[in-house]
């Protein structure tokens, strides 16, 4: 797949057009490989057919999961979204995206339970990474270069700004006790968090 050039940094727009070619060009080169749903449909994938790739038969019900097979679905964005992670529990889902914001889902309910984005606080651009800490905090990274390190449970939304990459962040991890977190970045450095101050 030819290599998209990133040049000089030209802001947010230029971000979001190379993600766009980007994107396209990942599209185009892999094209879609069909996996059969086991309801003689078909679930399209982004992976390209190959000797790594096998063809899954997904079945018609859940292992384990909603009461209607089909799943529930909640209307979280009217822009493309980049990231989710899951609570340990399994109860509570946050999901961000290209509106610059996260979202708190109820994974039972399927509800928005607190929008994390505000004029003071928050990302300026796309949101790429999130995780869930065990203390009820988040932490997010985006396409501005910095983190976000969100309150639990406050209203408003109240965020920590986490500063020091240069380029997009790629990843967040965090310690199981979430007293550490390492971001990944575009700008090729791996940063190590204090998140106990």
């Amino acid at each position: 797949m030819p290599r998209l050039g990133l040049g000089p940094d030209r802001g947010a727009a230029h971000g979001h057009e190379f993600a766009e070619a980007y994107l396209a060009q990942v599209q185009d080169t892999l094209g879609i490989l069909t996996l059969d749903d086991g309801d003689g449909g078909s679930l399209g994938t982004s992976l390209p057919p190959g000797p790594s790739v096998k063809a899954i038969d997904m079945g018609t019900q859940w292992a384990v999961g909603p009461r209607d097979p089909a799943g529930s679905a909640v209307d979280v964005s009217d822009r493309a979204l980049l990231c989710m992670n899951v609570s340990a529990d399994g109860e509570l889902a946050v999901v961000g995206g290209a509106d610059h914001g996260l979202k708190e889902v109820g994974v039972r309910d399927a509800r928005i339970q607190r929008e994390l984005f505000s004029r003071t606080d928050g990302h300026r651009d796309w949101v790429s990474c999130a995780r869930l800490l065990p203390d009820g905090r988040i932490l997010s990274g985006g396409v501005d270069a910095k983190l976000c390190l969100w309150a639990a449970n406050a209203r408003p939304a109240r965020c920590a700004d986490l500063e020091g990459h240069t380029g997009s962040i790629a990843q967040v991890r965090a310690s199981g006790d979430g007293s550490v977190a390492l971001s990944a970045s575009y700008d090729k450095t791996v940063r190590a968090w204090d998140l106990t101050r």
